[in-house]
């Protein structure tokens, strides 16, 4: 709100002069300063601070086009590739291109979410490796635990650690190569 002085000019329209337009209340150091109390005078205008526009572009202004046609059948594997991907046409043609084409694009939302899958998946095998460890105690303790059955475990137990380092690898690598 504006710390000016307002100079009322009344709650009614005087219905002596209805030509005039009517204004309720005016800014007093509007008027003080000269400028106009509408809207759309140059003065008013003058007063706003310029905020410069948008920045410049740190590689360049875009000014060159290049226009392309495709076919129905084209046109639809791009929409496919715009909606699976969730970038926009211009970028997945310039990324194409431009770029490295042995990079591939990747869909961001659909990896976090097999990313997300696969660490469900690896807390319900740790679920039953604690419920197998459970049993086997129970058993160990009643002198009902078969050896046989302790070498398998400790079998697949060392294959689940074996892939478990591998899928850590693979993460890491992923990481990497979105750095």
């Amino acid at each position: 709100m504006s710390s000016c002085p307002t100079k009322t000019s009344g709650i009614l329209p005087d219905t002596q002069n209805l030509a005039r337009p009517f204004t309720s209340f005016v800014p007093l150091c509007v008027k003080e300063r000269g400028v106009s109390e509408f809207r759309n005078s140059i003065p008013l205008m003058k007063a706003q601070l310029k905020l410069g526009g948008r920045p410049p572009m740190a590689d360049g202004k875009r000014s060159k086009k290049i226009d392309v046609r495709f076919t129905e059948e084209e046109y639809r594997m791009i929409l496919l590739w715009e909606e699976t991907l969730g970038i926009n046409k211009t970028d997945l043609i310039r990324g194409r291109v431009l770029q490295k084409t042995k990079e591939v694009i990747v869909n961001a939302k659909a990896l976090i979410e097999e990313i997300d899958a696969i660490g469900t998946e690896l807390g319900r095998c740790g679920n039953n490796i604690n419920q197998l460890a459970r049993h086997a105690n129970t058993l160990n303790k009643a002198g009902r635990l078969n050896p046989s059955v302790i070498n398998e475990f400790n079998r697949l137990f060392t294959d689940y650690l074996k892939r478990i380092e591998t899928l850590e690898t693979t993460f890491r690598k992923l990481i990497r190569i979105a750095r």
